[in-house]
């Protein structure tokens, strides 16, 4: 918990010291497991890319091991972000897919669905009329997870507007425009 804190407040080194702990010393392989995502992430995070690659191949080579539904969505979804950085969007799109079917008890499907989604769009493969979006954007707002689901609902708006239905994308902008003001995040 530590390590995700310092983390998130920008203090990458003394996380990662702390995370490289867990990895060395744990035992517990569902913590290694997930204290090298969140590795993964903070290395990619502070440019070190080369290193979060390394990691994120360890974590693909031992996906076929890793039973723990919360530590394999951990690793996919930081083995998808970095294959999106590496530009193998088809791969990517293929963790993303497999993330979007391991479920995690008591957590919803909506960050995976997203997780599908900018795979997609990152491959070239998303549409307006995408049936992934669709149920994205539906899924996120049935799970009341707003800030993906108006996420979701921009990436759509950037899609009619590339398509050249500009006054689409600002009647949608206009319908969401309260959500994203009431949610006090920008995406």
């Amino acid at each position: 918990l530590d390590a995700w804190e310092d983390g998130f407040e920008g203090k990458l080194v003394k996380a990662n010291r702390l995370l490289h702990d867990i990895i060395h010393q744990s035992g517990n392989n569902p913590l290694t497991i997930r204290a090298k995502a969140l590795l993964i992430n903070h290395l990619s995070r502070d440019n070190h890319y080369e290193k979060a690659f390394t990691l994120a191949n360890e974590l693909i080579a031992s996906l076929p091991q890793i039973t723990n539904p919360r530590a394999r969505a951990d690793a996919l979804r930081n083995i998808v972000q970095m294959l999106g950085l590496a530009r193998q969007y088809g791969k990517a799109l293929d963790y993303a897919q497999q993330l979007k079917a391991a479920r995690v008890p008591g957590e919803s499907q909506c960050p995976a669905y997203q997780y599908e989604v900018n795979a997609l769009a990152d491959a070239g493969k998303l549409t307006v009329s995408s049936v992934e979006l669709r149920k994205a954007i539906k899924l996120c707002l049935a799970n009341n997870q707003v800030v993906y689901a108006n996420t979701l609902r921009l990436d759509k708006a950037g899609l009619l507007i590339q398509q050249g239905s500009s006054n689409q994308a600002i009647a949608l902008l206009q319908r969401i425009a309260p959500s994203i003001r009431k949610a006090a995040f920008q995406p």
